[in-house]
C-alpha cells in the first residue's frame, strides 16, 4: 500500500479531550505504517501567556491567521505534503490554512470532531435541552443567547467566522471525515439550507482503539462499582447523574475526569452523603483499567456527542455500558443499555445485571482503520490528479 507525506495539523484545547486522543493516535498509527508525517499544532493555552495587545487580537487571528498562512505556506514547499488532515483550526490556527492549501492546491481533509461548523458552540445544546436553531434560522440566534462560553462578544466572532468562510466558499474545498453516519447525516440535512459543502467530498470513518494501550484483562477483577470516565460539564449529564445517585440502593460510582463542575460535584457529594468517589485525571492506560474494573461504565451525555469514545473503549475491556437513548450515544451503544429518562436510569443501575461477552467490530480495529484512512487519502489525492489532467 502506497505511503504519503502527511501534514497533521491540531490545535489543542486548553483542557485535554478526546480530540487530542485520536489526533495523536492517528498521529502514532501513520508513522507505524511507514507514512512521512508532519506536523502543525498549537495550543490553546498559549492564550494564556499572551499579553493583553496579543490577547485583543486573538478574535481577529480566528478568523484568518497569517502566521499560519506563511507557516504552512513554508512546510508545504519544504516537504513536498501530498495532503493535510487537520483535526482542529480554533482557536489560534484559523481557517487561513484552508486557503493556502487551495492555493498550493493540496488536498486536504478535516476530521469532524464536533458541530461547530453548522453551530458555534459545536454541540447543538443550549439551557440544558438539544437546540438546532443556528443551522434552522441563522447564527444571529447563537449571537442572542451567548452561545460560545456564555459571552456575546465572543460568539459573534466565531459566528462571523463561519459567516465569512461559508460567503467565500472555501469549504468547499475540504473532504470532511465524520467520525458516524449520524454526523454525516446532520450535514447532509443542514447544507439544504446553507450550502456551504461538497457532498460529494463527504467520507464516513470512526474512531479507533489501539489494543496495544488495553490493559492484561487476565488480572483484572470486576469491583462492585459504576464508573463515569468524562469532562465535568452540563451537558455530559454528570451533574444529572451524581443528583439521582441517592436513589439507587447506595451503589459506588467512581468519577474520572476534570472539568468546570468539579467543586459543585464534590460539594453535592459532601452534602448527600454519596457513595460517590471522584478520582480525577487518569492517564489512559489507568483510565483504561478502571474502566475494565467496574461492572458498567454510564455515559449520561444529553447531547448528540460526534461518537463517545469511552463507549467503544469499555467495550474493548468487556465492560458494559448504561447511555443516554440519545445521538451516537445509541448508535454506538448497541449491546449495552438505553435509557429515556432518569426513572430509566435509576431502574437500570438498581437492577443491574450483565453477564456476556461484548463483541468489537473490526473497524473500531487499529489495522482495519488504518486501511479505511488510507483509502480515503487514496481517493482524494487521486481524485486531484484526474482533476489537474
Amino acid at each position: 500500500m502506497e505511503n504519503y507525506n502527511v501534514l497533521l495539523v491540531h490545535n489543542f484545547y486548553k483542557v485535554s479531550g478526546g480530540e487530542d486522543t485520536v489526533f495523536n493516535s492517528e498521529k502514532q498509527m501513520l508513522i507505524e505504517t511507514g507514512n512521512n508525517v508532519y506536523e502543525y499544532t498549537k495550543s490553546n493555552n498559549e492564550i494564556d501567556k499572551m499579553n493583553i495587545i496579543c490577547k485583543m487580537f486573538v478574535p481577529f487571528s480566528n478568523i484568518f491567521s497569517f502566521r499560519t498562512y506563511n507557516d504552512v505556506k513554508k512546510i508545504i514547499k519544504t516537504h513536498n505534503i501530498d495532503i493535510v488532515h487537520i483535526h482542529n483550526y480554533n482557536n489560534l490556527i484559523s481557517p487561513s490554512i484552508l486557503y493556502v492549501c487551495k492555493k498550493f492546491d493540496i488536498p486536504v481533509v478535516q476530521t469532524i470532531h464536533n458541530f461547530r461548523l453548522l453551530c458555534p458552540n459545536g454541540l447543538f445544546f443550549r439551557n440544558n435541552r438539544i437546540c438546532e436553531d443556528c443551522p434552522n434560522k441563522g447564527l444571529k440566534f447563537a449571537v442572542r443567547y451567548k452561545c460560545f462560553h456564555n459571552s456575546r462578544i465572543q460568539t459573534f466572532f466565531v459566528s462571523l467566522s463561519l459567516k465569512i468562510h461559508r460567503l467565500t466558499g472555501i469549504l468547499k474545498y475540504v473532504n470532511f471525515i465524520f467520525l458516524t453516519d449520524f454526523n454525516r447525516n446532520k450535514f447532509i440535512e443542514y447544507n439544504q439550507k446553507i450550502k456551504s459543502f461538497d457532498e460529494n467530498k463527504f467520507f464516513v470513518k470512526p474512531n479507533f482503539v489501539d489494543e496495544s494501550d488495553l490493559p492484561d484483562l487476565s488480572r483484572i477483577q470486576k469491583k462492585n462499582q459504576f464508573i463515569y470516565a468524562g469532562r465535568l460539564s452540563d451537558e455530559k449529564g454528570i451533574l444529572d447523574l451524581v443528583n439521582i445517585w441517592d436513589k439507587v440502593n447506595n451503589e459506588k460510582l467512581v468519577i474520572c475526569g476534570s472539568g468546570p463542575l468539579e467543586n459543585k460535584l464534590k460539594e453535592i457529594i459532601k452534602v448527600k452523603n454519596l457513595n460517590i468517589q471522584m478520582i480525577g485525571y487518569l492517564n489512559h492506560r489507568d483510565l483504561l483499567t478502571e474502566i475494565a474494573s467496574s461492572k458498567a461504565l454510564i455515559f449520561p451525555s444529553k447531547v448528540y456527542e460526534t461518537f463517545g469514545l469511552s463507549i467503544l473503549e469499555s467495550y474493548f475491556v468487556n465492560t458494559p455500558v448504561i447511555s443516554n437513548n440519545i445521538g451516537n450515544s445509541a448508535l454506538l451503544n448497541n449491546q449495552g443499555y438505553l435509557y429515556n429518562n432518569n426513572d430509566e436510569l435509576i431502574n437500570c443501575i438498581k437492577n443491574f445485571n450483565f453477564n456476556k461477552n461484548i463483541s468489537v467490530f473490526s473497524q473500531y480495529k487499529k489495522s482495519s482503520n488504518y486501511d479505511i484512512l488510507l483509502g480515503i487519502y487514496k481517493s482524494i489525492i487521486n481524485k486531484r490528479k484526474v482533476d489537474k489532467k
